[in-house]
């Protein structure tokens, strides 16, 4: 990392500039291969080296189809290069592209940029985060970085936000937290405290609520059970089931009448039983007791927040201090339709004066859409520093949620 606390390829050569560079290194190790087949093929046509070979003019032109394709993502690999660089001294943001050097470039002033943006990676089939600059405009918000890990992208994000002056909108959580560049790393308590906010008085316990609570002297104990057998949790154990009885039915039962030798019949029934019948079902059946049978210790006070995990006889414990606490996140239906960002068309506007929510046109979200998240479940509570993150109370009813929100909030926050 260089002296802003920024990971690598970034690099400040000064004070006013960040730099990003791309390409070369390993990119050159897997592009030689490449390119050199590449040549290699496209010389056959042109005998600078001489092959015997008796090829027809329809092999020449094969040749040459595969050898430029070859030649130009060696090209690529090896000799490519771009970056990006962010100047605050002559206020833009430039974009370039090259072979070695830049060749290309793409510049844009750095006021037309509100905001670092932190946000789910919608083009990662794994879990992955981007950081973006959001722009004011409906110009695009260009991607800065993208980590597997959140903890990592909340680390530049942060340096970003910093060095650009720019407030820091987190959405990863479908709760938009928004801070100030100066109090990014301000605690929860100090926070609550600076501003003289109230904290929500909780609300009556709801009915049917599994956790347990306790209140001590120094905050409260909450015990939450597992996720709770409803529909979505099903599913997998459902698909399961269904495959396995697709396999018998369909491989397993006529193949069992084919005339072949018996100490083959059962050799192979035996495989495609435990392999296709037995073994999803059994993996289904384990990971849905396994998450029945979970449970989570929950313990919050002024000194800070303990998280004890149980799952399958193994345990995982995460300890922020109330000092280092930044964020205690719930999102509810009005964040979660907030974050929703349309294409080409923004975000919705949420629930505004008529408790309507309402598209960036205006048009009132649709119906259907509004019955999917009331039967979501919470996706839980986030505790986040800037050493752990840690997720609890996933699967709970909207009201429990809500409950055990502002229990953990008044004991980490109240005074």
């Amino acid at each position: 990392m260089d002296r802003l606390g920024l990971p690598a390829p970034w690099r400040s050569p000064d004070p006013d500039v960040l730099e990003k560079r791309e390409g070369g290194g390993c990119l050159v190790v897997f592009g030689i291969p490449f390119f050199l087949a590449g040549l290699f093929i496209l010389q056959i046509p042109l005998g600078f080296l001489p092959v015997q070979s008796d090829l027809r003019a329809w092999d020449w032109l094969f040749a040459l189809l595969f050898g430029v394709p070859f030649t130009a993502v060696g090209a690529v690999l090896m000799f490519g290069r771009s970056g990006l660089a962010i100047d605050r001294r002559r206020g833009e943001m430039v974009r370039w592209w090259g072979f070695l050097v830049p060749m290309r470039r793409k510049a844009r002033p750095l006021p037309e940029f509100r905001l670092v943006r932190l946000e789910n990676d919608a083009d990662s089939e794994s879990s992955g985060y981007t950081v973006r600059l959001a722009a004011d405009g409906p110009g695009e918000s260009p991607v800065l970085g993208s980590r597997g890990e959140y903890l990592e992208a909340h680390q530049l994000a942060e340096a970003l936000a910093k060095f650009l002056n720019r407030p820091l909108e987190d959405v990863t959580t479908g709760k938009r937290v928004l801070r100030d560049p100066d109090r990014l790393d301000e605690s929860l308590r100090a926070r609550v405290r600076r501003l003289k906010e109230r904290l929500p008085d909780p609300p009556a316990p709801p009915p049917g609520m599994t956790t347990r609570v306790e209140q001590t002297a120094g905050g409260v104990v909450l015990v939450l059970a597992g996720s709770r057998p409803g529909l979505f949790r099903q599913v997998p154990l459902v698909f399961a089931v269904c495959f396995a009885g697709g396999v018998l039915t369909v491989f397993v039962l006529p193949l069992s009448t084919l005339p072949m030798p018996e100490g083959f019949r059962w050799v192979f029934l035996g495989f495609v039983g435990f392999f296709f019948v037995l073994l999803p079902v059994w993996t289904a059946v384990r990971g849905y007791v396994r998450r029945s049978l979970a449970s989570t210790r929950v313990e919050a006070t002024r000194a800070g927040l303990r998280v004890e995990e149980s799952e399958g006889g193994k345990k995982r414990v995460t300890e922020i201090p109330a000092d280092e606490l930044e964020d205690l996140t719930l999102p509810d239906r009005r964040s979660v339709l907030e974050s929703v960002e349309v294409p080409g068309k923004g975000r919705l506007e949420g629930l505004g004066d008529t408790g309507t929510p309402r598209l960036p046109d205006g048009r009132p979200v649709p119906r259907i859409l509004l019955k999917i998240l009331e039967m979501v479940r919470s996706p839980g509570i986030t505790a986040r520093s800037d050493r752990v993150i840690v997720t609890f109370g996933r699967g709970l009813r909207a009201d429990e949620a809500a409950y055990v929100y502002a229990l953990v909030l008044r004991a980490l926050a109240g005074d």
